[in-house]
């Protein structure tokens, strides 16, 4: 790794990259490999990453020598750009808003044509070191709400990560409350079931109840239905209110059971030119 890095430019991100939980042995991996690239004259720069407060003065400190080397720190939303100004003051100047690596068109295939009337997806946003967890009778209660009003028949419960801290346990046991409340079929994605990619499952979804952003990403991009989960609201709040989205808990206000809403195309591609600012020189 160490090799190949040497050789090359160094992009950092996306995702959640900038936050606490981060090891210090990635960050200082990052930190020798980012410098030795800057002295070289290659490209170094953080794209469309999430970023939160960062607590622990050693993992500052490394992360603060990272943005140094970088010609840019490029940042998916207000939020982020704001903790990351109040951390590292010293390279503000460095510090742009961009959007989410998940907007760049074209660069995904969504699998839209899978579409089924009747399915919703469920991807609870579990995250036991962020502190996220997840109400299952919220969500039950907005399942309920579907499969009474527009005739939900199928749940698919997507596991976005297959281990134990990122909930896994909490699809496998959720399968069962479904069941047991509802008249539907049901079927759980684990990380065996989606060797083809996250988006299949999407792809099929009328209805998405998620407390993953690129969950609710993946369903803006489609122009489905989503709610977002109280569990990880703070996260997904700014990305939902671009969307007009609403949280789990104001399932009642549905009115239609329409999955495509094309009303928001204008703020998709919005976002897909805000993604294209990472790569700008």
């Amino acid at each position: 790794a160490f090799r190949a890095c040497n050789k090359a430019s160094i992009w950092i991100g996306g995702g959640h990259a900038i936050r606490n939980e981060v090891s210090i042995g990635w960050l200082s991996f990052t930190n020798v490999v980012s410098w030795l690239a800057r002295k070289s004259g290659r490209n170094v720069r953080v794209i469309g990453s999430g970023a939160t407060h960062i607590k622990s003065p050693w993992r500052r400190w490394l992360f603060g020598n990272i943005f140094s080397a970088c010609d840019k720190v490029c940042v998916r939303d207000q939020l982020s750009l704001n903790s990351l100004k109040a951390d590292f003051p010293a390279v503000a100047g460095k510090l742009n808003l961009a959007g989410d690596l998940a907007f760049l068109k074209g660069r995904i295939d969504l699998h839209a044509n899978l579409f089924e009337e009747f399915s919703c997806v469920v991807s609870p946003g579990i995250d036991f070191v962020e502190g996220r967890t997840e109400d299952p009778e919220e969500i039950l209660d907005v399942l309920q709400v579907l499969y009474e009003r527009f005739e939900m028949k199928h749940v698919i419960i997507v596991s976005h990560d297959s281990r134990n801290k990122f909930g896994l346990p909490f699809c496998e046991a959720f399968e069962a409350v479904v069941r047991n409340a509802l008249p539907v079929t049901v079927e759980v994605i684990t990380q065996q079931g989606i060797e083809h990619g996250l988006m299949e499952p999407y792809g099929r979804a009328h209805w998405i109840v998620t407390g993953r952003l690129h969950g609710l990403i993946i369903g803006a991009m489609l122009r489905r239905r989503v709610f977002y989960t109280s569990g990880s609201a703070k996260k997904l709040r700014p990305f939902a209110e671009l969307f007009e989205y609403g949280r789990a808990t104001h399932v009642q206000d549905v009115k239609s059971p329409s999955a495509v809403n094309h009303s928001i195309a204008p703020a998709i591609l919005r976002q897909g030119i805000a993604a294209e600012l990472n790569f700008n020189a």
